[in-house]
């Protein structure tokens, strides 16, 4: 059991060790109160979070209206809580961190929380297509493919092609790091939260999208 454990958070381990030079011990579970509004300040929002820790990465569940619930999955990385979220099918959340040309990469698959490793090969500057140069999962399986990544605004467009299935991508660079939430559905999403004394203060961008909203999560005593 312990072995699986650890095989199942490797790949988000080694790039937590990468980024911070160490695993973040700060626990963000609980519950929290949401205010948030879209691009630009529109649609304001408010409703509660939930985020719950489980041995590879947390789950996350938004509750923004009678029929505005989202779920997803989150990790710590030093001061930052990057979230991807989506619809029931498989969506997930990939963390690289961005070297020139070639970006090192942990992500995790929403509903099994499957955890994986990825290494793009390409040009510099996040624009043009690179090649998964080393692609597996922590159920065994390898794989490889191309990426297409594009700036967009204030987001990135990212693109995988695999031998057999093809997924979309935004995502947001935050200094040397890209959080890419993704999926095979165009209901997604991904969110960036800086970690402060008593809130989580984030960006976020739905998938597709070119602009970046805004939402601060206060926990609940």
């Amino acid at each position: 059991m312990l072995k699986s454990s650890l095989t199942r958070f490797a790949g988000i381990t080694t790039l937590l060790i990468l980024l911070t030079g160490s695993l973040s011990a700060q626990s963000l579970e609980g519950n929290y109160q949401a205010e948030g509004a879209g691009p630009g300040g529109a649609d304001p929002y408010s409703g509660t979070v939930q985020i719950k820790s489980t041995p590879t990465v947390s789950t996350v569940q938004w509750n923004l209206g009678p029929d505005s619930t989202y779920k997803g999955l989150g990790v710590t990385l030093g001061n930052t809580f990057a979230a991807g979220y989506g619809s029931t099918k498989p969506f997930g959340l990939v963390i690289y961190l961005v070297d020139g040309g070639t970006l090192t990469g942990a992500w995790a698959q929403s509903p099994s929380l499957i955890t994986g490793e990825e290494i793009l090969s390409g040009p510099a500057g996040l624009d043009g297509t690179f090649t998964i140069t080393s692609g597996k999962s922590s159920a065994g399986s390898t794989y490889t493919g191309k990426v297409a990544i594009k700036k967009t605004g204030d987001t990135y467009a990212l693109k995988w092609t695999l031998p057999n299935e093809t997924y979309t991508g935004t995502g947001i660079l935050l200094g040397k790091m890209l959080v890419v939430g993704w999926s095979q559905t165009p209901e997604y999403g991904v969110v960036a939260y800086d970690i402060t004394a008593d809130k989580l203060k984030g960006i976020w961008a739905a998938g597709g999208s070119t602009t970046l909203g805004t939402e601060t999560l206060t926990k609940q005593k």
